[in-house]
């Protein structure tokens, strides 16, 4: 009876031994090893996101050295216009050009210049001769020396049939100035005392 008793006693103890040590893992440590599972999970994903801000970090200088350099180059290659009061300039300067390439100019018209926000324009038509030959060269030479002036539309005629015979040529050109000055705002008059 007392191996009955001592069984029964040491059943208890046991059960309760169990029950206190699933109620410590179920209290204790079942929330420490979830928080450490999150801690992994988030530490994971933490360093996931590190690296992804590490290549982010990556792609902006380069794309920041590749603006810098396509800002440098546009820089090298902008043309700085000049003002539209520079006309008779520019006119010498293209009869001047027209002579080198041994082109005959008869006419000059220069236009008024038109205004936009960021820039001028100032229609100039020539009207001359010269061969074939002479006005190609001329062409070539006008993009070179005059990057800011455009040839809108131009028509060459020849009154032979010979090759050797020079052509009319009518160009309509279009030299891009700066923007005009905003005028200056006129002066009040000052009211009598």
């Amino acid at each position: 009876m007392n191996l009955r008793r001592n069984w029964k006693i040491d059943g208890a103890a046991v059960a309760m031994i169990v029950a206190a040590a699933g109620l410590f893992y179920w209290l204790g440590v079942s929330p420490v090893v979830s928080l450490r599972e999150q801690r992994t999970a988030q530490q994971s994903q933490l360093d996931a996101q590190k690296r992804t801000v590490a290549q982010n970090a990556a792609r902006l200088n380069e794309v920041k050295q590749a603006l810098a350099s396509t800002r440098k180059t546009f820089d090298d290659l902008a043309v700085h216009l000049e003002p539209a009061a520079n006309i008779n300039t520019r006119i010498s300067r293209l009869t001047e050009l027209a002579g080198q390439n041994k082109l005959k100019i008869d006419e000059v018209h220069p236009a008024e210049p038109v205004y936009g926000p960021d820039y001028g324009s100032v229609p100039i038509v020539l009207d001359g001769s010269g061969t074939f030959g002479t006005w190609a060269a001329f062409l070539r030479d006008l993009a070179k020396s005059f990057p800011d002036t455009a040839v809108d539309t131009f028509q060459l005629t020849r009154k032979s049939d010979e090759l050797s015979s020079p052509v009319q040529f009518h160009v309509n050109l279009v030299w891009y100035v700066s923007p005009q000055a905003p005028a200056a705002a006129p002066a009040q008059a000052a009211a009598p005392h």
